[in-house]
């Protein structure tokens, strides 16, 4: 995709990110062949005080011979790629307000296809993270951690059980 007023191709959010930080195996500099988790979920903290996003940055901060990679959404209409205690942290871009709390981001899939991990972590609930990551994952692995029961929205409940 070429920049209208320069002729250049437009580098990717992404692409942006490792070519800053990123030796030549496209992984951050100390982190050669170590594990890549990508930790999915809707928010991250900060900003957000919650108890799963407290616990996905407890984890990358805890594990430091993991490369933890977040993709969360935005909260707002640009994807943001900035590098977090060693990983990615992608807050992908929403369309409007969320639907019962649901964010509504229609590129999320392209982002969990688009980053390298050796494995993927679905935190659940998360209805907008579990479509995009059965559509995106392909044959990496994956685990899932069911966080706590749907309260605001009962009646979608039976779909996790």
């Amino acid at each position: 995709m070429a920049n209208s007023l320069s002729g250049k191709p437009r580098q990717h959010p992404i692409d942006r990110v490792r070519l800053a930080s990123a030796g030549p195996t496209g992984r951050a500099s100390g982190t050669a062949g170590a594990l890549r988790v990508m930790h999915v979920y809707k928010d991250v903290y900060p900003p957000v005080v919650g108890g799963i996003e407290k616990q996905i940055d407890a984890l990358r901060r805890e594990m430091p011979d993991v490369v933890s990679h977040v993709v969360v959404c935005a909260r707002g209409p640009r994807t943001r790629v900035a590098r977090v205690h060693g990983g990615l942290e992608v807050r992908v871009a929403e369309l409007g307000r969320r639907w019962l709390s649901v964010p509504v981001a229609p590129t999320f899939p392209v982002w969990v296809r688009r980053i390298e991990a050796d494995l993927i972590h679905l935190h659940m609930p998360n209805p907008t993270g579990e479509l995009a990551v059965l559509l995106a994952r392909g044959d990496r692995p994956m685990v899932a951690s069911y966080h706590g029961d749907i309260v605001r929205q009962a009646r979608f409940e039976r779909a996790y059980r």
